[in-house]
């Protein structure tokens, strides 16, 4: 089973943001918690990032971002779009540190 520890919740994406990023959904998870040490933390997710997607799948839930982790391999590693301080960016969790 993947585990990523962190702890997310969902949340709205201003307007402004989603046309300017041309994102696909005005919802998104907000990080309220990452693990120290955990998977997240050592790929640079931090609490405040908003996880837009997951392999190109929008995440506007929790339960998004548990059907995408529960469909990959586990040898596969887990890209992750990240918004952070009105920037959208790409985090790769590599594979061994996703089990």
């Amino acid at each position: 089973r993947r585990l990523l520890q962190i702890g997310v919740t969902s949340v709205q994406i201003p307007r402004r943001t989603v046309l300017e990023h041309d994102l696909l959904a005005d919802q998104a998870l907000e990080v309220v918690h990452v693990a120290a040490g955990g998977p997240a933390a050592l790929a640079g997710i931090r609490t405040g990032d908003v996880i837009t997607s997951v392999h190109g799948r929008i995440t506007t839930t929790a339960d998004d971002l548990y059907r995408i982790l529960a469909a990959l391999p586990l040898n596969q590693p887990l890209v992750a779009t990240i918004l952070r301080d009105a920037n959208l960016f790409e985090v790769t969790i590599p594979a061994e540190h996703t089990t």
